[in-house]
């Protein structure tokens, strides 16, 4: 009879495995389900239509840049502008255009020859007209600057060569393109980044245009010196930075200033008799200013820097733009219509972006 609770025992454990058993399969099987992720609403395509026509010594550009829409609507508006162009060899007028119905021409400057504008201002659109000098001549830089605004990659070869003088204005060779893309800005918020601000105006005691290109930033404090007004230039993987600032009266004097900017490019410092031989003087409004353009090797690249000092109302101000020498070069043009545009008349801010 000893054999018998041996048996009870081996059967009680048996039960228990059964239950187990049992239990396993009559347990659901847990479920895995993936939550779609809530989207990000896709931002407004932007279509940028230019044309780009070399004469002479100067560069003209023609473009419309907004919302694909928009810019569908009167896409036949603007290829009636560029079609009725015709050069003059008048300084005051160097050519003549139709006006579309509906839209109005306001006032040019030194940086923008005309804009035409439909409806209201900072809801409307706008065709520019903008004459530079040879320096912007570079059609596929051009071109690559403004597919790099939309996120789109450079031209390969191939397309550059198709696209590169495909066009005729008042008989002369031109480049026209079509773009549509996302701005940078709106791919940042797509992403889940916020999307960047306008910049606040500061109070400025001059107007001024803001070249092509050239992004607002905000203002900066650099080694205890407030920087108010800042701009950020991007193209093929550079960049560079325009800033102005103003110190009271001579803020430290031509030969410390240039000579700090000498430093920054790596070249040595210069006696103020050279260096008033070496610059150049830019009229702004009513007054001259000293215009200096500093290259060298740099800390650990080349740089270059172009530099204003203009006296206003008992202070001076700073202007500068500083990057790789190659862009540098190829924005000299707009930082000196951007010089030459400034309407040094006590009220702030740009006069027509």
């Amino acid at each position: 009879m000893a054999w018998k609770p041996r048996l009870l025992r081996h059967g009680f454990w048996l039960v228990c495995a059964a239950l187990v058993l049992t239990g396993c399969q009559e347990q659901e099987q847990v479920r895995h389900y993936l939550a779609p992720k809530e989207s990000m609403p896709a931002p407004p395509s932007t279509r940028t239509l230019a044309v780009m026509v070399p004469r002479e010594k100067d560069v003209w550009f023609f473009k419309l840049s907004a919302p694909a829409k928009e810019v569908a609507k009167h896409e036949a508006d603007f290829d009636a502008v560029v079609r009725s162009v015709r050069f003059k060899d008048k300084q005051d007028a160097p050519l003549d255009f139709d006006v579309p119905p509906d839209w109005r021409r306001l006032s040019g400057s030194r940086l923008r020859y005309a804009t035409l504008r439909l409806g209201p201002k900072g809801e409307g659109l706008e065709i520019t007209i903008t004459k530079l000098g040879p320096e912007a001549g570079e059609v596929r830089q051009n071109i690559d600057r403004w597919r790099e605004q939309l996120s789109l990659p450079p031209l390969d070869d191939e397309a550059f060569h198709k696209l590169h003088n495909n066009i005729k204005v008042d008989g002369l060779p031109a480049t026209r393109v079509d773009l549509q893309g996302i701005r940078r800005e709106d791919v940042g918020a797509m992403k889940g980044h916020p999307p960047e601000e306008r910049p606040k105006q500061e109070a400025f005691p001059f107007q001024y245009q803001t070249p092509d290109g050239w992004e607002a930033q905000p203002p900066l404090t650099k080694q205890g010196i407030h920087i108010p007004l800042a701009f950020r230039i991007r193209a093929n993987g550079e960049e560079a930075e325009m800033t102005a600032m103003s110190l009271p009266g001579e803020g430290g004097g031509l030969e410390m200033n240039v000579n700090r900017w000498r430093r920054q490019v790596g070249l040595a410092p210069l006696a103020e008799s050279e260096i008033r031989r070496e610059a150049r003087t830019l009229k702004v409004g009513n007054k001259e200013a000293v215009y200096v353009d500093l290259s060298g090797p740099g800390a650990g690249a080349p740089k270059r820097t172009l530099g204003v000092l203009l006296p206003y109302d008992r202070q001076t101000w700073f202007f500068t733009l500083k990057g790789p020498p190659d862009l540098v070069g190829k924005e000299q043009t707009h930082f000196e219509a951007f010089m030459t545009s400034l309407r040094m008349d006590g009220k702030s801010g740009a006069a027509h972006e």
